[in-house]
């Protein structure tokens, strides 16, 4: 993973677990918000930093999470 990619996972996952939610909870909670690519599998390569979150899901995150106005919880710079 390029060194500059987007790493939320720690956080989403801490975020995911304050609010009692599995991860197939987070996906449903993403797919009622328009985000129906997102799978239990993507989630998790996310959460253990295999992968990185696109700015498209970064923003799908802040919004379920209801940190929309405050990207800074994700420890993301806002551009």
């Amino acid at each position: 993973m390029p060194k500059d990619a987007n790493v939320i996972g720690r956080e989403v996952a801490r975020l995911r677990n304050q609010r009692c939610w599995s991860q197939s909870d987070l996906v449903a909670e993403l797919h009622l918000l328009g985000c129906i690519n997102m799978t239990r599998e993507i989630l998790a390569n996310i959460e253990i930093q295999r992968s990185p979150a696109t700015c498209k899901q970064i923003e799908f995150f802040a919004e379920v999470f209801g940190v929309m106005d405050d990207l800074k919880a994700f420890r993301v710079p806002v551009l």
